[in-house]
């Protein structure tokens, strides 16, 4: 795995967006990584709901937003843009890929071993 550069650590923060003075989309970093990768390795963003009332967050969906009062149109533009900064931010932290595409490797390699020979 290589090195982060000093402009990803500089943005490795929660990402906040307000939705209504009660509702919020938060994309928060968790860091990842076992022993042999080095604990913080890899960064797993997730999208959450927060919504005043409600203890804990919340996933991002449409009905989610619209259960929490936002309009339809502007729950799915929401859902939208959150799906598209969570696939930038993935792509600005390319750590992930490597440690993904090793194991599907891996597995995929296993797989024909453990399958019958097809007849």
């Amino acid at each position: 795995m290589g090195r982060w550069t000093l402009e990803q650590l500089r943005h490795l923060r929660d990402l906040e967006a307000a939705i209504t003075p009660d509702v919020s989309i938060h994309i928060i970093p968790i860091s990842r990584g076992d022993r042999g990768e080095g604990y913080g390795s890899t960064i797993l963003w997730d999208a959450r709901l927060h919504r005043k009332g409600i203890m804990g967050p919340r996933s991002v969906s449409v009905d989610e937003l619209i259960g929490a009062g936002v309009p339809e149109e502007d729950a799915r533009r929401w859902v939208a843009q959150t799906e598209k900064a969570v696939s930038t931010l993935n792509r600005l932290y390319p750590v992930l890929v490597p440690a993904i595409e090793s194991k599907v490797r891996a597995i995929e390699a296993a797989v024909p071993e453990a399958l019958p020979a097809a007849e």
